[in-house]
């Protein structure tokens, strides 16, 4: 029988840059006018789960197949862009409201799901399905 990995309120990070391909028209409506010239979203998140690898070889009554989950919570998401002041560009965040930030987290829930976190026990955990 495999080792089962448990894990509770890991931090995670995802990053993507914003472009109007990249959302639904509603959303970007409501991001479009936070926007300067470019913004990147930021998302931090928490993850909690398990991961079991199952028992493949041996004796077929010991066997059963991997298993796991991989919860993902939102804990922050905003915007870093650019803003400009008498000409000059300035890195600048954008705070987003609660509302617009889950609907984010929502849309971007599949790739925000394929970010690797790292537990104490593995250093490695990737991706459960």
């Amino acid at each position: 029988m495999g080792h089962v990995t448990h894990w509770s309120n890991v931090s995670g990070h995802f990053s993507t840059e914003l472009r109007p391909e990249s959302l639904t028209p509603e959303l970007w409506e409501e991001v479009a006018t936070l926007l300067y010239d470019y913004s990147t979203l930021e998302v931090d998140f928490i993850s909690t789960g398990y991961y079991d690898p199952g028992h493949t070889y041996g004796d077929p009554d010991r066997c059963y197949q991997p298993a796991g989950s991989d919860d993902r919570e939102l804990v922050d998401a905003w915007l870093n862009g650019e803003t400009e002041t008498l000409g000059i560009l300035h890195d600048t965040r954008i705070d987003l409201t609660r509302d617009l930030q889950e609907k984010l987290f929502e849309h971007f829930a599949e790739q925000i799901q394929e970010v690797e976190i790292v537990t104490e026990k593995t250093q490695t955990r990737g991706r459960i399905a």
